[in-house]
């Protein structure tokens, strides 16, 4: 009973938030909520993101009684609880057990808190998933176009390319050469966006209470990946007229 009393109406754990305000190094340190009796502090618990990542985690108190030193009562029907999740069922029924004991008038019912969360972030989820899909469609879009463009000027310069090949040009030249009005295409195309990413990005970060700095990396590998595609498409398209025998080319034309 007395164990009861010192664990339940006389501590509290802070969660990391509440400690670091005050100070830091709390274990075993009393503190005073509004003016109420000393509570000892017996533990301290990471913070708990439940309430969505715009809200900022608040400094909290946990305590484990109906009537407790910091002077306000719980009212005795939501209870954190962490447990090993290979025990699950047994902890459910034990907890169970003891719910039916203490308020037996009512009904005992729980839930995850990672459940609780996905539902604050159903939101993000489905712009995520807004965002693939779209990413996916402008991607394929644009390589098509791509590939389109490219058979057509290479058609266009079939010729050129067999005059080149007559006058010794080899196939690294002449891919050098059909790849790279596309590169700075391109280039272009990533240096004009790169703006107009970073303020769309940066404002949807500014929405998160916890967020990062906007790195150049991501922007770094998109402009290399870009590239390479680039490279890669138009050159499976002017394969077969770097290839080609120069004749055929002069007799076609």
């Amino acid at each position: 009973m007395c164990i009861r009393d010192r664990d339940s109406l006389g501590t509290v754990i802070l969660n990391e938030s509440l400690e670091k305000a005050y100070g830091g190094h709390m274990i075993g340190k009393f503190i005073y909520v509004n003016d109420s009796l000393p509570a000892q502090v017996v533990g301290i618990i990471k913070d708990i993101q439940v309430a969505g990542f715009e809200t900022r985690i608040l400094p909290t108190v946990y305590t484990a009684a109906n009537n407790n030193a910091t002077g306000y009562p719980n009212q005795g029907v939501n209870y954190i609880v962490k447990f090993d999740q290979q025990k699950q069922k047994n902890v459910l029924a034990a907890i169970n057990g003891v719910w039916k004991r203490q308020y037996p008038a009512f009904p005992f019912s729980y839930t995850y808190i990672q459940d609780d969360l996905s539902k604050v972030l159903v939101v993000h989820e489905r712009f995520k998933e807004m965002v693939k899909l779209f990413s996916f469609l402008s991607i394929s879009l644009s390589l098509i176009g791509l590939f389109a463009l490219a058979a057509f000027l290479t058609k266009q310069r079939t010729k050129e390319i067999a005059i080149r090949k007559v006058l010794g040009a080899d196939h690294r030249t002449l891919f050098l050469l059909l790849n790279k009005n596309y590169v700075w295409l391109m280039v272009i195309a990533n240096v004009v966006s790169w703006p107009f990413i970073y303020i769309a990005v940066n404002h949807w970060l500014s929405g998160f209470a916890y967020r990062i700095d906007l790195p150049v990396l991501p922007f770094v590998i998109a402009f290399g990946v870009s590239i390479a595609t680039t490279v890669l498409t138009v050159s499976i398209q002017v394969k077969n007229a770097v290839t080609a025998k120069p004749v055929d080319a002069l007799k076609y034309e």
